[in-house]
């Protein structure tokens, strides 16, 4: 059940949902597969994310990871410092690896707007405040990714020469 193989059938088939699914009726069945594939990641735990293919794998969930979440604005398991840190003890970071572990702690703070709202203001002020402090700490890292990119980050052209195998 938690072989490498398994994962990265799951994720296919939640790509195949992503992209043929919402041909075939408006349902949320790439949800589902979303879940899925995340609930495996995390009972595989962010040890078994380190070799090359299945750190690519983990990657490639990230995303739909964090989409599904944010869609059911609860929080994940990829917010947890574990989560964005052991799996790249062997492998590099890009500069969208940053942004998406920024991106994680976002569905847990719609969580927490959810949850406050339904408070009383009152005897939540400072959840409140607490919250808008967190909020601001998740601009402000977006910013200094900005920054940092505009700074280090460096376009390249590559030229694509036509071959016959293009064809």
């Amino acid at each position: 059940m938690y072989s490498d193989e398994v994962l990265i059938a799951s994720l296919l088939l939640g790509l195949y949902e992503v992209f043929e699914g919402c041909l075939i009726d408006a349902n949320d069945s790439w949800l589902s597969h979303a879940q899925g594939a995340a609930q495996l990641i995390e009972l595989r735990g962010p040890q078994r994310h380190q070799s090359r293919h299945v750190h690519q794998a983990f990657l490639a969930s990230r995303v739909t990871t964090i989409s599904a979440a944010i869609f059911q604005r609860r929080a994940t398991y990829l917010a947890d410092k574990n989560w964005r840190t052991l799996p790249w003890e062997t492998q590099h970071r890009t500069y969208v690896d940053h942004l998406v572990d920024i991106a994680t702690g976002i569905p847990g703070l719609l969580e927490r707007i959810d949850s406050l709202k339904q408070d009383d203001p009152k005897s939540s002020r400072h959840d409140r405040r607490l919250l808008f402090e967190e909020l601001c700490k998740t601009q402000e890292a977006v910013d200094v990714w900005k920054r940092f990119v505009k700074r280090e980050a460096t376009a390249q052209a590559i030229k694509h020469t036509v071959t016959e195998d293009d064809d």
